[in-house]
């Protein structure tokens, strides 16, 4: 018998679902009004994006260049589809990577997005650990 990760069971219950949490694209168009000012093409953080869908609302919406993460490539592949679907594959980038170990520079986004994944590593610990890719005046969204 296989045993199977917390990460692999998470992505089997959620497997074909256009988001695995609650919202909407409405819902999420609504926080990126909120997390207003933003620059021209803001560049966002998508962390734990799931199959994208927030992913694809920002860029949209906003016009943002958005690097989306998660560690289920499955997902990953879901959202480059989509956004080559949507003409925006020169706009959102998909990486395999983990929340709690993000690889990206000092004060590199404008916004930094978890809509529906910040439980994963409790509120206050990710709050400590995302604060140093956001830009000075930026904003993080979390649901």
């Amino acid at each position: 018998m296989t045993s199977w990760t917390e990460t692999e069971t998470f992505a089997a219950l959620h497997h074909g679902l256009p988001r695995q949490a609650p919202g909407s694209d409405a819902t999420t168009r609504l926080l990126a009004e909120l997390a207003r000012p933003v620059p021209d093409r803001p560049r966002v953080l998508d962390i734990g994006c799931g199959p994208g869908r927030a992913s694809l609302v920002l860029a949209e919406h906003l016009g943002a260049v958005v690097e989306a993460i998660d560690l289920h490539e499955p997902f990953l592949d879901e959202l480059r589809d989509a956004a080559r679907a949507r003409g925006l594959q020169d706009r959102i980038s998909a990486t395999r990577a983990s929340m709690d170990a993000l690889p990206f520079p000092q004060h590199h986004f404008d916004l930094v997005w978890a809509e529906g994944s910040i439980y994963l590593m409790g509120f206050d610990a990710a709050l400590a650990s995302w604060q140093h890719v956001l830009r000075p005046g930026g904003a993080i969204v979390v649901t």
